[in-house]
């Protein structure tokens, strides 16, 4: 259970964080700050008794974060208040004089679960949320949990950010699976990237890329989306940030790069940036360059005392 961050900027618990240059100043810096975070079961079946709140509220703002896409949070009432009560909770912890954040949680039929932005100034919500629709280019009913996005804008850069939780299975029909999905993604990005006049955009969210670590075949699913060329399109910043740069990065990673705990070595979460938000993310001559543990990064927190000595389901419900 980890966090990965991309300062741009959690599964059970991981925070990818991007940085991204913002073209204003936001504490003399300019940046902003994306994570995407699957809390699981968020408000379903007896979860809500026993989820620590508090403490991934201030996890969160530790992390002094703009920009949360959360993933799983349930379709029962339950749901959308606990994104609330976490929202509230970081209000509640921010010092005087900072901004405070917002939340909205998508409504609509996405199937088995729903998604959440939570997000605070410089970053401001510029369109409702939409889920993916069919066209001949692509097909988002083809998602067995149908992703989201909307528009925002901080500072000079304006961008959509999508919210995606992938399917589990590698392919389980002719259509369903994550293989199919991962295609589904590539190709709603090309379409939206070639037909409409935003460039900039952020696919964020858990990509369920192994299923039982390494022992999942190489990359079957995984090779639809690293395709040859595929930098020329997006980005996979915290592939692009682990030491050596492997972009095409087909076998699970160490303990060390794990975004979950180590008996599933599975690196779930990630944020996909298409070439145009790229270009003002940085390259690899700029300071802004994908640096693991810098600006980019995975928040381990399962190895901290409080859940350090909790078994995997409880630490997974808690926190």
């Amino acid at each position: 259970m980890k966090t990965i961050r991309n300062y741009f900027p959690l599964i059970f618990a991981l925070i990818l964080l991007l940085l991204i240059s913002t073209g204003a100043a936001r504490a003399q810096q300019g940046y902003v700050t994306v994570a995407t975070f699957n809390i699981a079961e968020l408000g379903e079946g007896s979860h809500p008794d026993t989820r620590d709140e508090l403490a991934i509220a201030g996890m969160l703002v530790n992390l002094d974060l703009d920009l949360v896409a959360i993933q799983e949070v349930g379709t029962r009432e339950t749901g959308e208040s606990q994104v609330q009560v976490i929202s509230t909770y970081m209000n509640g912890l921010l010092g005087a004089g900072k901004c405070h954040y917002n939340c909205v949680t998508s409504t609509f039929d996405t199937g088995d679960e729903r998604y959440a932005f939570i997000w605070r100034s410089p970053v401001v919500m510029t369109s409702g949320l939409k889920k993916t629709d069919d066209r001949q280019e692509y097909k988002g009913s083809l998602f067995v949990r149908t992703p989201v996005y909307c528009g925002f804008k901080a500072g000079d850069f304006d961008f959509v950010i999508m919210n995606v939780h992938l399917y589990t299975r590698a392919e389980v029909s002719a259509e369903k699976g994550r293989k199919l999905e991962y295609q589904q993604l590539v190709d709603w990005l090309k379409y939206q990237v070639q037909n409409s006049m935003e460039k900039d955009y952020l696919i964020a969210g858990d990509y369920n890329r192994y299923l039982d670590g390494s022992s999942y075949p190489d990359s079957i699913a995984w090779s639809t989306l690293t395709y040859a060329g595929f930098q020329n399109d997006f980005k996979l910043i915290l592939h692009e940030a682990l030491p050596g740069n492997d972009y095409g990065l087909t076998y699970a990673p160490t303990d060390e790069w794990s975004t979950t705990i180590a008996q599933k070595r599975s690196m779930y979460d990630q944020i996909l940036i298409s070439a145009g938000a790229y270009r003002e993310f940085g390259t690899v001559q700029s300071e802004l360059d994908a640096r693991f543990g810098q600006n980019v990064g995975i928040e381990d927190f399962d190895n901290e005392p409080q859940y350090s000595q909790m078994g995997f389901y409880e630490l997974k419900y808690t926190i």
